[in-house]
């Protein structure tokens, strides 16, 4: 697994946050809720997500590639602003 993947999971969790967004008027709280509505939902590395009606976090990471970049996190909507970074980029620590 390498960064690119992580980038993957991210972009595939944002997406799931997206649709699940649609269909429940909220972001999904947990990474439960997104296996419960998406059980197709796979990733490679560890993943964290949180969401509420406001906005939402995804973090994807791997601690085999620290000390280096080993994690890619997205904030999407007013939850990017609560967190100081830049809504719906990518970040890389």
């Amino acid at each position: 697994m390498d960064l690119d993947s992580l980038r993957d999971d991210v972009n595939h969790l944002i997406t799931a946050q997206e649709a699940y967004l649609r269909e429940h008027g909220h972001y999904a709280e947990c990474m439960a809720d997104l296996r419960e509505r998406f059980p197709e939902l796979r990733y490679s590395g560890h993943v964290d997500v949180r969401g509420d009606k406001k906005g939402f976090m995804v973090t994807a990471w791997n601690d085999a590639l620290a000390p280096g970049l080993s994690r890619c996190t997205c904030y999407g909507g007013p939850m990017a602003f609560e967190a100081g970074v830049q809504p719906w980029k990518v970040l890389t620590t």
